[in-house]
Protein backbone atom coordinates (compact mmCIF):
# COMPACT_ATOMS: atom_id res chain seq x y z
CA UNK A 1 0.00 0.00 0.00
CA UNK A 2 1.11 3.72 -0.80
CA UNK A 3 2.21 5.92 1.63
CA UNK A 4 -0.91 8.09 0.06
CA UNK A 5 -3.38 5.34 0.36
CA UNK A 6 -2.65 5.09 4.05
CA UNK A 7 -2.38 8.46 4.49
CA UNK A 8 -6.21 8.49 2.89
CA UNK A 9 -7.38 5.64 5.10
CA UNK A 10 -5.38 7.85 7.85
CA UNK A 11 -7.94 10.94 7.28
CA UNK A 12 -10.96 8.03 6.92
CA UNK A 13 -10.57 7.06 10.21
CA UNK A 14 -9.76 10.21 11.94
CA UNK A 15 -12.81 11.71 10.53
CA UNK A 16 -15.14 9.03 11.37
CA UNK A 17 -13.31 8.40 15.27
CA UNK A 18 -14.25 5.46 15.94
CA UNK A 19 -13.48 4.45 19.89
CA UNK A 20 -10.70 1.90 19.32
CA UNK A 21 -8.97 4.15 16.96
CA UNK A 22 -9.58 6.99 19.07
CA UNK A 23 -7.94 4.77 21.84
CA UNK A 24 -5.32 3.42 19.96
CA UNK A 25 -4.11 6.92 18.40
CA UNK A 26 -4.44 8.36 22.03
CA UNK A 27 -2.12 5.34 23.45
CA UNK A 28 0.34 5.96 20.58
CA UNK A 29 0.38 9.81 21.70
CA UNK A 30 1.06 9.06 25.24
CA UNK A 31 3.53 6.31 24.36
CA UNK A 32 6.02 8.87 22.25
CA UNK A 33 5.40 11.29 24.83
CA UNK A 34 7.23 9.11 27.50
CA UNK A 35 9.50 8.21 24.49
CA UNK A 36 10.16 12.09 23.96
CA UNK A 37 10.64 12.98 27.49
CA UNK A 38 13.38 10.00 27.81
CA UNK A 39 15.47 10.57 25.00
CA UNK A 40 14.51 13.94 23.28
CA UNK A 41 13.06 14.38 19.87
CA UNK A 42 15.44 13.31 18.06
CA UNK A 43 16.82 10.26 19.40
CA UNK A 44 13.72 9.25 19.58
CA UNK A 45 12.93 6.12 17.34
CA UNK A 46 9.11 5.43 15.53
CA UNK A 47 10.02 1.62 16.25
CA UNK A 48 10.50 2.36 20.25
CA UNK A 49 7.24 4.56 20.37
CA UNK A 50 4.70 1.57 18.51
CA UNK A 51 5.98 -1.27 20.98
CA UNK A 52 5.31 0.83 23.84
CA UNK A 53 1.92 1.76 22.28
CA UNK A 54 1.62 -1.90 21.95
CA UNK A 55 0.92 -0.90 18.08
CA UNK A 56 2.51 -3.13 15.55
CA UNK A 57 5.43 -0.63 13.55
CA UNK A 58 3.96 -1.32 10.03
CA UNK A 59 0.09 -0.22 11.43
CA UNK A 60 1.80 3.07 12.82
CA UNK A 61 1.41 5.13 9.81
CA UNK A 62 -2.90 4.45 10.13
CA UNK A 63 -2.85 6.57 13.76
CA UNK A 64 -0.03 9.15 12.16
CA UNK A 65 1.67 10.41 9.30
CA UNK A 66 5.33 10.97 10.55
CA UNK A 67 7.09 11.47 14.14
CA UNK A 68 7.02 15.16 13.72
CA UNK A 69 3.07 14.80 13.72
CA UNK A 70 3.46 13.25 16.78
CA UNK A 71 5.50 15.87 18.28
CA UNK A 72 2.61 18.32 17.64
CA UNK A 73 -0.08 16.32 18.92
CA UNK A 74 1.93 15.43 21.59
CA UNK A 75 1.94 19.66 23.12
CA UNK A 76 -0.21 21.29 21.05
CA UNK A 77 -3.51 20.52 22.78
CA UNK A 78 -1.50 21.56 25.79
CA UNK A 79 -0.02 24.73 24.32
CA UNK A 80 -3.72 25.87 23.10
CA UNK A 81 -5.02 25.49 26.35
CA UNK A 82 -2.31 27.25 28.59
CA UNK A 83 -2.64 29.86 26.28
CA UNK A 84 -6.50 29.96 26.81
CA UNK A 85 -5.86 30.26 30.33
CA UNK A 86 -3.75 33.13 30.08
CA UNK A 87 -6.14 35.29 27.66
CA UNK A 88 -8.81 34.62 30.85
CA UNK A 89 -6.39 35.72 33.23
CA UNK A 90 -5.73 38.57 31.27
CA UNK A 91 -9.22 39.64 30.73
CA UNK A 92 -9.96 39.80 34.61
CA UNK A 93 -11.22 42.34 36.78
CA UNK A 94 -7.63 41.98 39.19
CA UNK A 95 -4.40 43.86 39.80
CA UNK A 96 -1.45 42.98 38.28
CA UNK A 97 0.18 41.10 40.87
CA UNK A 98 -3.09 38.77 41.03
CA UNK A 99 -2.83 38.08 37.79
CA UNK A 100 0.93 37.66 37.77
CA UNK A 101 0.46 34.71 40.67
CA UNK A 102 -2.29 33.24 38.94
CA UNK A 103 -0.70 32.83 35.69
CA UNK A 104 2.66 31.45 37.23
CA UNK A 105 0.89 28.83 39.64
CA UNK A 106 -1.86 28.04 36.85
CA UNK A 107 0.92 27.40 34.45
CA UNK A 108 3.43 25.58 36.64
CA UNK A 109 0.21 23.15 38.08
CA UNK A 110 -0.32 22.61 34.24
CA UNK A 111 3.18 20.82 33.66
CA UNK A 112 2.00 18.63 36.89
CA UNK A 113 -0.99 17.84 35.21
CA UNK A 114 0.15 17.06 32.01
CA UNK A 115 3.45 15.64 32.40
CA UNK A 116 5.40 14.67 30.64
CA UNK A 117 3.92 16.17 27.52
CA UNK A 118 4.46 19.86 28.28
CA UNK A 119 8.02 19.02 29.48
CA UNK A 120 8.78 17.49 26.16
CA UNK A 121 7.92 20.68 24.31
CA UNK A 122 9.99 22.96 26.70
CA UNK A 123 13.40 20.58 26.62
CA UNK A 124 13.51 20.84 22.74
CA UNK A 125 14.59 23.61 20.39
CA UNK A 126 11.51 25.46 20.80
CA UNK A 127 11.90 27.95 17.81
CA UNK A 128 13.48 25.18 15.62
CA UNK A 129 10.50 22.77 16.11
CA UNK A 130 8.21 26.11 15.37
CA UNK A 131 9.39 27.13 12.62
CA UNK A 132 8.17 24.70 10.11
CA UNK A 133 6.36 25.28 6.90
CA UNK A 134 3.31 23.05 7.89
CA UNK A 135 -0.06 24.51 9.80
CA UNK A 136 0.57 22.80 12.82
CA UNK A 137 4.24 24.29 12.93
CA UNK A 138 3.49 28.08 11.87
CA UNK A 139 -0.03 27.71 14.67
CA UNK A 140 2.86 26.09 17.78
CA UNK A 141 4.82 29.14 16.92
CA UNK A 142 1.88 32.06 17.17
CA UNK A 143 0.53 30.10 20.42
CA UNK A 144 4.14 30.71 21.46
CA UNK A 145 4.13 33.87 20.92
CA UNK A 146 0.57 35.09 22.04
CA UNK A 147 1.35 33.51 25.77
CA UNK A 148 4.66 35.67 25.70
CA UNK A 149 2.58 39.14 24.74
CA UNK A 150 0.18 38.35 27.42
CA UNK A 151 2.81 37.99 30.30
CA UNK A 152 4.82 40.96 28.82
CA UNK A 153 0.73 42.81 28.92
CA UNK A 154 0.36 41.65 32.39
CA UNK A 155 3.52 43.22 33.48
CA UNK A 156 2.94 46.41 31.43
CA UNK A 157 -0.41 47.06 33.34
CA UNK A 158 1.62 46.36 36.81
CA UNK A 159 4.11 49.17 35.63
CA UNK A 160 1.37 51.34 34.85
CA UNK A 161 -0.51 51.09 37.74
CA UNK A 162 2.98 51.48 40.16
CA UNK A 163 2.38 47.81 41.25
CA UNK A 164 5.95 47.04 39.37
CA UNK A 165 9.22 48.70 38.87
CA UNK A 166 9.67 50.07 35.73
CA UNK A 167 13.34 50.26 35.40
CA UNK A 168 13.35 46.99 33.71
CA UNK A 169 12.23 46.03 30.48
CA UNK A 170 8.70 44.62 30.44
CA UNK A 171 9.41 41.86 28.19
CA UNK A 172 12.65 40.78 30.20
CA UNK A 173 10.72 40.35 32.88
CA UNK A 174 8.26 38.12 31.42
CA UNK A 175 11.12 36.18 30.00
CA UNK A 176 12.96 35.80 33.18
CA UNK A 177 9.23 34.55 34.75
CA UNK A 178 8.92 31.75 31.67
CA UNK A 179 12.27 30.78 31.98
CA UNK A 180 11.88 30.26 35.56
CA UNK A 181 9.35 28.47 34.73
CA UNK A 182 10.10 26.57 32.08
CA UNK A 183 13.41 25.26 33.89
CA UNK A 184 11.09 22.92 35.67
CA UNK A 185 11.47 20.63 33.20
CA UNK A 186 15.26 20.08 34.23
CA UNK A 187 14.11 18.84 38.26
CA UNK A 188 10.55 18.50 38.16
CA UNK A 189 9.04 15.07 38.71
CA UNK A 190 4.90 14.44 40.08
CA UNK A 191 6.22 12.43 42.97
CA UNK A 192 8.40 14.42 44.32
CA UNK A 193 9.02 16.52 47.70
CA UNK A 194 6.47 19.44 46.81
CA UNK A 195 3.76 19.70 44.05
CA UNK A 196 3.20 21.99 41.52
CA UNK A 197 0.94 23.96 43.36
CA UNK A 198 3.30 24.87 45.99
CA UNK A 199 6.74 25.25 43.43
CA UNK A 200 4.02 27.94 41.37
CA UNK A 201 3.09 29.74 44.87
CA UNK A 202 7.12 29.84 45.75
CA UNK A 203 7.49 30.98 41.82
CA UNK A 204 5.03 33.77 42.06
CA UNK A 205 6.43 35.05 45.32
CA UNK A 206 9.85 35.62 44.00
CA UNK A 207 8.74 36.89 40.58
CA UNK A 208 6.12 39.56 42.19
CA UNK A 209 8.21 40.31 45.01
CA UNK A 210 11.31 41.13 42.74
CA UNK A 211 8.98 43.21 40.38
CA UNK A 212 7.48 45.52 43.35
CA UNK A 213 9.08 48.79 43.41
Amino acid sequence: MTRSRIAARRELAKDEGSARYVARRKALIEAAATVFAAQGYSAAGLDEIARLADIDRASLYYYVGSKKELFYEVVGEYIDKNTQMAEEILAKDASAREKLEELIVSLVISYEKHYPSLFVFIQEDLAKMAESRSGAGKRLQMTMLRFNEITVEIIEQGMRSGEFRSDTPANVAAFAVIGMTNWTHRWFTPKGELSGEQIGRAFAKIACDGLTP
